[in-house]
């Protein structure tokens, strides 16, 4: 079994911003699943939240897997 990641919004944040308390170990995370070849998971949703104070395109899009979010997943 392949573990896989699914990213918050917190984790991006921290993750995209290097001044933050635990950047270096998000870093380490991202990386790990990096080199390991797990996905990494993002929701439409938790993108959204991080454009409230900062772009988008600062995250290191080409290695997530933007996963939408509707109505018939906030049902489940």
């Amino acid at each position: 079994m392949t573990a896989a990641f699914l990213l918050d919004t917190s984790f991006l944040i921290t993750l995209a911003d290097d001044s933050r308390p635990h950047h270096a170990v998000a870093r380490q995370y991202y990386e790990h699943a990096l080199r390991h070849g797990a996905p990494l998971h993002v929701s439409t949703l938790a993108l959204a939240e991080f454009a409230t104070k900062q772009a988008v395109t600062d995250l290191p899009l080409r290695s997530l897997r933007v996963e939408p979010f509707n109505i018939q997943h906030a049902i489940k």
